[in-house]
């Protein structure tokens, strides 16, 4: 899947950082905690072991007609995704556009048990970055470091997944030391865990602790999810589903997710509660979703999004 264990506009699924802020110079580091799991942004709910082929899973993703999620538009057209893929139905790239401008780019490079996705900033003054995953067994390993004058930073990200594919815990430290005026080191450590109910993720509870000189805070949040039973936009998607949970926004990989509870204790207390409702085409496909909110931090509007889709 939004602070958020997950993504900051509205809490989906996609592994985002906590509220607690970094230093303002945390953009050096080459991915931030509010960054985990977009890259990108963002994300991140089902899973598919099988890097090339298919996995149990996915031979029953075949009934029907094939579609494949082409663009994906918020905020009255404003905020575009636009998806390409190859030809085995992998997400190559990823794009995303404001105001019809294009401002951001992730492209997916797939070689064997190695992953490696490729950022493209257009609209600011970044480099492009790459972040390489590399598989073993069932554990996936990412790991970045950065180091100037006065900053260094350092991010590992741990993915464990079961036979089938599917993610069952994420493990994610990232250190920070700063010597602009005085050294000092943050580190923040996330354990999440996951629930499921057939191929849906239904329960996400990540457990937190953030340390600074003196300072130790810890926190809990769970993610609660209800799904419908319609196809969702990338329900015919064959990219591994741990990987997918990164590149795609997507509320439910097999199903749609109609209900998602917020909560978390401690540290900044937050509870939420929002709903989507989905209109769709006739093939069973969602080409429309309005999300409303209620609890804290919530807008009390609709927001919209509209999908379209590529016929294989």
């Amino acid at each position: 899947m939004n602070n958020n264990v997950f993504n900051a506009k509205n809490g989906n699924a996609r592994m985002e950082a906590d509220t607690i802020s970094k230093n303002g110079r945390s953009s050096k580091s080459q991915m931030s905690k509010g960054n985990i799991f977009k890259f990108i942004s963002i994300f991140f709910v089902a899973f598919c072991v099988i890097i090339t082929g298919c996995n149990k899973e996915d031979e029953n993703k075949n009934e029907g007609v094939v579609k494949l999620l082409e663009t994906m538009s918020e905020g009255d057209g404003y905020y575009t995704t636009m998806f390409e893929y190859d030809s085995q139905n992998r997400i190559t790239k990823v794009l995303e556009y404001r105001d019809g401008k294009l401002s951001f780019t992730n492209t997916v490079n797939y070689n064997g048990d190695e992953f490696k996705i490729t950022s493209s900033y257009v609209d600011d003054n970044r480099d492009n970055r790459e972040q390489i995953f590399r598989k073993t067994g069932n554990t996936i390993t990412f790991v970045n470091e950065y180091e100037d004058d006065d900053y260094s930073s350092s991010i590992k990200w741990t993915i464990t997944i079961n036979n089938d594919g599917f993610i069952t815990k994420v493990d994610d430290i990232i250190s920070e030391t700063d010597c602009w005026s005085k050294c000092e080191t943050t580190t923040w450590t996330s354990e999440y865990t996951f629930t499921y109910q057939g191929n849906n993720v239904t329960k996400i509870i990540s457990v937190d602790k953030y340390i600074k000189n003196e300072e130790v805070i810890d926190y809990t949040t769970t993610i609660d999810y209800k799904y419908d039973n319609y196809k969702s936009p990338m329900y015919h998607c064959k990219t591994p589903k741990w990987l997918l949970f990164t590149l795609y926004d997507g509320f439910g990989l097999y199903n749609n997710v109609t209900e998602e509870k917020y909560v978390r204790t401690v540290y900044d207390p937050w509870n939420r509660t929002t709903t989507y409702k989905y209109e769709y085409d006739s093939d069973g496909y969602p080409i429309k979703r309005t999300e409303t909110s209620s609890g804290s931090g919530s807008i009390e509007s609709e927001y919209v999004t509209i999908f379209t889709y590529i016929t294989k």
